[in-house]
């Protein structure tokens, strides 16, 4: 590898790791009563999965400080895939950062009825799906990446159905059809995922380097830890 490629291979620094700290800081301290209730003997799956998204929260916010940096510093990138969507990671976890921040100082959930938590949690879903399709069409990747992007957005329309059942007066329907709907889209968006990493990894003339398959790793983790959750409930 000559000095140029060199250059253009992204390399962690100490700021974008203190920016995913600072992040997934804020995260658990916008759930510090999910933490203080959390029993290791009894809510084994619940601290599992907690974990799980600080991890998510930390690597999304490294990886998109590290490309925001590259980006603003008029560095050169060897833009891939998994690098793709490590910042589509980083961008969601912003933007749930900023919904959980609202909540906190506009639209405080304690002091709404039942009727407008239930729609602002509805909308919340909408922007969750608007933000992956607008930044996942904006930055540059292969075509076939788009798909990866269709069981996710299957995950949130179902978590929307539930809302919007539960608001029709549906309720029963929603919670019975809703779980049953994430178990067939969680692991349709790790299969989808990993063969299309497969095949673009056989048909690319170009190198992949580890952070594009750490990126695939950090994305397989947001479907991943989900679908683990669930399981695990399912058979305590």
């Amino acid at each position: 590898m000559d000095h140029t490629e060199r250059k253009r291979q992204p390399q962690v620094s100490l700021v974008d790791l203190l920016a995913g700290m600072l992040v997934a800081a804020i995260w658990c301290a916008a759930n510090q009563k999910s933490f203080a209730n959390l029993d290791l003997s009894q809510n084994l799956a619940n601290m599992l999965f907690q974990f799980g998204l600080i991890l998510i929260y930390f690597f999304g916010a490294t990886g998109l400080c590290l490309f925001v940096r590259r980006w603003y510093l008029g560095m050169v990138t060897d833009f891939q895939p998994g690098h793709w969507w490590l910042c589509l990671v980083g961008i969601l976890v912003v933007y749930v950062l900023l919904a959980v921040l609202v909540e906190w100082n506009v639209v405080p959930l304690n002091e709404l009825d039942r009727t407008w938590k239930l729609k602002w949690l509805f909308g919340q879903g909408a922007g969750y799906i608007g933000v992956l399709w607008i930044s996942g069409l904006l930055l540059p990747v292969r075509r076939a990446w788009w798909l990866t992007l269709i069981p996710q957005t299957l995950v949130h329309l179902g978590t929307m159905a539930l809302w919007a059942a539960v608001l029709a007066g549906y309720t029963s329907y929603g919670v019975y059809y809703q779980p049953r709907f994430q178990f067939f889209s969680l692991p349709l968006a790790l299969v989808l995922l990993w063969s299309v990493a497969i095949w673009d990894a056989r048909t690319t003339p170009d190198r992949r380097d580890w952070l594009h398959w750490f990126g695939l790793v950090v994305a397989s983790m947001v479907s991943g830890n989900e679908l683990i959750n669930r399981i695990l409930h399912a058979f305590s």
